[in-house]
Formats: C-alpha cells, sequence, structure tokens
C-alpha cells in the first residue's frame, strides 16, 4: 500500500492549517493507526468526543500490523486518519476533502461488497468539505499486480517458505469476475493457520469468501476453478461487522492445487488441521 511519508504529510498540513477551518482548541492525541501527526480537534467529521471514541472506531478497519483490512484504496489510511483525527495546528483544522471520499468511495465500495460488507453509512461524503483548504493526495495510476502464483516445478517447503499469517485447503464453489476485484466463494476443508481447525462436516461445510488484490480491469493470471480444491496462503481476516470468514489473497500469495500434493506432506509441514 501506498502512503506519503509522514513528514511530508505533515509539512503539507502544517501549511494547509493556516488557511484551513477556525476550530476551537487543538488537543494532542495518541494512536497506534494513526502517526503522522498528533494534535487534533473533536467532535470530528463522525461526531466522536474524544481520542477514545475516534480509536475504537478507526482500530475496526486495521489489523494488529496497522494494515486496512481490505486494501482497495493507496491512500485508505490517511483518509481514515483524516476523517478520524483531522489535523489541527494554530486552532485551525484540516479534513479531508469531498473528492478524496469520493475517490476512496468508489475503489473501496465495490471491494466491500466483494467481501461480503459495505460502504459505512457514516461514511457519508456529503459531509466532507469541498473547500480549497481541505486536503487531497496527489492522483496515483495504481500498476496492476504481478501473478500470485508460483511455478508448478516450486516444492511444498519452498511455496510454504514466506511464512504466511494464513493456510488453508480449501474447495472453490463460485468464482466472480464482476466486481472491481476478483474473489471466491468457498468451502473452508482445514485451515492450519492462525488456529487449526475442521471446515465442518461434508454435508454441512464452512463457507467462506476469498478476496483477492487483483482488480477485474487487469489481465488474470491465476484462476481458481470451481469444483477444485487449493492450497491457499494469505491473510485471515476476523470480520469486524460479522459476516463472515474472510480469506485476503495478497499478490505473492502462494495457490496451489491440493492433488499435486502426496498424502501427509502438507500436515508434516504445517501440523494436523484439528477440530
Amino acid at each position: 500500500m501506498m502512503l506519503i511519508p509522514a513528514a511530508i504529510l505533515a509539512s503539507f498540513l502544517m501549511a494547509s492549517a493556516q488557511l484551513g477551518d477556525p476550530t476551537t482548541r487543538c488537543r494532542s492525541f495518541e494512536s497506534d493507526i494513526c502517526t503522522a501527526w498528533n494534535s487534533t480537534t473533536f467532535p470530528n467529521i463522525l461526531k466522536h468526543a474524544n481520542a477514545m471514541e475516534a480509536n475504537s472506531y478507526v482500530n475496526d478497519y486495521f489489523d494488529h500490523d496497522g494494515q486496512p483490512f481490505i486494501n482497495c484504496h493507496p491512500f485508505l489510511k490517511q483518509f481514515l486518519c483524516m476523517t478520524t483525527f483531522p489535523f489541527c495546528q494554530n486552532e485551525y483544522t484540516v479534513k479531508p476533502c469531498r473528492s478524496f471520499c469520493e475517490e476512496v468511495y468508489e475503489k473501496c465500495s465495490c471491494a466491500l461488497e466483494a467481501a461480503g460488507l459495505k460502504w459505512p453509512d457514516e461514511l457519508n461524503c456529503n459531509v466532507y468539505p469541498n473547500s480549497s483548504t481541505c486536503y487531497s493526495p496527489p492522483s496515483t495510476q495504481v500498476a496492476c499486480p504481478s501473478c500470485q502464483i508460483r511455478v508448478k516445478s516450486q516444492a511444498l517447503k519452498s511455496l510454504l517458505a514466506k511464512d504466511m499469517p494464513m493456510y488453508a485447503h480449501v474447495r472453490i464453489t463460485e468464482t466472480h469476475f464482476d466486481s472491481c476485484v476478483v474473489y471466491y466463494d468457498a468451502h473452508l476443508i482445514t485451515r492450519y493457520k492462525p488456529s487449526r481447525m475442521r471446515g465442518g462436516a461434508a454435508d454441512n461445510p464452512t463457507p467462506i469468501r476469498i478476496v483477492t488484490d487483483y482488480p477485474t480491469n487487469c489481465p488474470r493470471c491465476v484462476v481458481m476453478k470451481r469444483g477444485v480444491e487449493y492450497l491457499v496462503g494469505g491473510e485471515f481476516k476476523t470480520d469486524p461487522f460479522g459476516v463472515k470468514s474472510i480469506y485476503i489473497l495478497p499478490r505473492n500469495a502462494p495457490i496451489k492445487k491440493w492433488n499435486t500434493f502426496k498424502p501427509g506432506k502438507v500436515e508434516r509441514i504445517l501440523g494436523p488441521g484439528t477440530d
């Protein structure tokens, strides 16, 4: 994910604050996620009254490594941080522009839909300012990601050497190429990480959603086929909205057909998947 360096972002915001919206009082804050500046004002656009409420909200969108739950826009982190902690200096604030919100919405709403989620109602772009003193990042051209599948001759141990946070044996039940990103519906057979578990009985399998970061307008160098079983590695996301288990396959994720492995080989490396 592309990020504006904190020093450059803070410098830009300090310059913008000279002409920003007047506010009542700037106050310092602490956040594990939003660290590019440390002065803000409340209530924010979402009407949070203090840093505790703002942190509680923004933390739901990021994992333990500070990465967005769905990586759908290169400046998603800046947008969410400026929404919850608007930059404040000398009693003036700088908030995200409406055009910034609309650009993030365009990229992220369908990616969230692919994961079975929806764009939050409270992030209504109509409430964001549309002025010369708000903030929008420079426009970016995001390149198509490179192929995520590994060469067929690669040994299983090498395939697993990257030590992804999640490895799972899945059966693809449906493919989706009609959204902004490629995603799949699948049944979980066995998950080896982050916690080992079986995917339920054959007549009552555990449904999951597998979301890639492959835009559908980019060439697809790997397509998992319906009815075929695969070993996939990637990231496991606990859905904060309670929809279903979501597996994220980043562009460097290993994917390989399950029937290419000798029986028991995966278990000997990753350990048995247990109930």
